[in-house]
C-alpha cells in the first residue's frame, strides 16, 4: 500500500511539474539560456517569444507593426529608455516591450531644394533624401529636355542607385513622391526636390530644337498673282465704263 501511494505521490509530483514548464513564462529551455518575451506594447509582434544563446544574446530580435506609429526597437522598461539590440546580455527570464513614435505626415529634412549630383562616366552613383514618416516612395524622371516624366519601378526607397553612370545619365533630373498611412487617400502626396545628375565630359546641351516657323501670312507668289488680278479687273472694267460713257454721249449728241 505505501509502495503505491509512493507511487502515486511521485507520479502527481512529475504530473505538477510538467504543467508547471508548460504554465511557466519563465521557464529556462537549456543551462545558460533564457527566456525574452516581447510585448507588442500596443502593436503586434509575430514572435511571442525566444531563447537566448548560452552566452545570453539573440541573433536578431524581431519586428513589431502598429497602426500609425513607426516601431524603434525593444526596451526593458516600457516607461525609461532602456534599449535592447541584437548584442544585449540577458541574464534573467525577460519581458522587453516594443517602442513607438506617433506617425505624423512625411516630412523631408535634406535636401531643402534643388540639387545637381556630379558623376563619373561608368562609375557608380548614390543620391539619397531623408524623411521622416515616409512609409511608400515613388520615383520618378525626366531630362532637362522636357522628355516625358517616367515612373521608376525600382524599389529604391529612400536612396537611388545606379550600378553605371552612362552618357545616357547626363540631364536627367530625379524627384520622388512621399506617402503614408496617416495621409488621407486624395491628399497630395510629397514631393522631394529634384536631383539633376551632371555627368562630367558629357555635352551639358539640353536645349530643345528650334521650332520650325509657321506661315501665318500668303505666299508672296499668291500676293503677286492677287494683285496682277485685281489690275486686269480694274483695267477691263474702267474699259467698259469708258466705252459706255462714249455711247452715252454719242446718242446725245444725235
Amino acid at each position: 500500500m505505501k509502495k503505491f501511494v509512493s507511487k502515486r505521490l511521485c507520479a502527481m509530483l512529475v504530473l505538477i511539474a510538467m504543467l508547471a514548464t508548460f504554465m511557466c513564462p519563465f521557464t529556462v529551455s537549456a543551462e545558460g539560456s533564457f527566456k525574452v518575451i516581447f510585448d507588442g506594447n500596443g502593436g503586434l509582434c509575430v514572435t511571442e517569444s525566444l531563447m537566448t544563446k548560452d552566452d545570453g544574446t539573440i541573433d536578431t530580435l524581431p519586428a513589431a507593426t502598429r497602426p500609425g506609429y513607426i516601431f524603434g526597437g525593444w526596451h526593458i522598461d516600457p516607461e525609461e529608455p532602456s534599449w535592447v539590440n541584437d548584442t544585449y546580455v540577458f541574464d534573467e527570464n525577460t519581458t522587453v516591450f516594443a517602442h513607438w513614435t506617433k506617425m505624423e505626415k512625411p516630412t523631408i529634412k535634406s535636401p531643402d531644394k534643388d540639387i545637381t549630383v556630379t558623376a563619373d562616366l561608368g562609375k557608380p552613383l548614390k543620391f539619397s533624401i531623408d524623411v521622416d514618416f515616409a512609409e511608400e516612395i515613388t520615383w520618378f524622371l525626366n531630362k532637362n529636355d522636357g522628355s516625358d516624366i517616367i515612373k521608376i519601378e525600382d524599389p529604391f526607397f529612400t536612396t537611388v542607385t545606379i550600378d553605371k553612370v552612362t552618357k545616357d545619365y547626363e540631364g536627367y533630373v530625379y524627384y520622388c513622391e512621399i506617402r503614408n498611412s496617416v495621409m488621407a487617400d486624395d491628399e497630395p502626396s510629397v514631393l522631394s526636390p529634384a536631383f539633376t545628375i551632371d555627368v562630367n565630359g558629357v555635352n551639358k546641351d539640353y536645349s530643345l530644337p528650334e521650332p520650325e516657323p509657321v506661315e501665318n501670312g500668303l505666299k508672296d507668289w499668291v500676293v503677286i498673282l492677287i494683285i496682277f488680278g485685281a489690275v486686269i479687273l480694274l483695267s477691263v472694267a474702267g474699259a467698259f465704263i469708258v466705252s459706255k460713257t462714249d455711247k452715252l454721249n454719242k446718242k446725245k449728241k444725235k
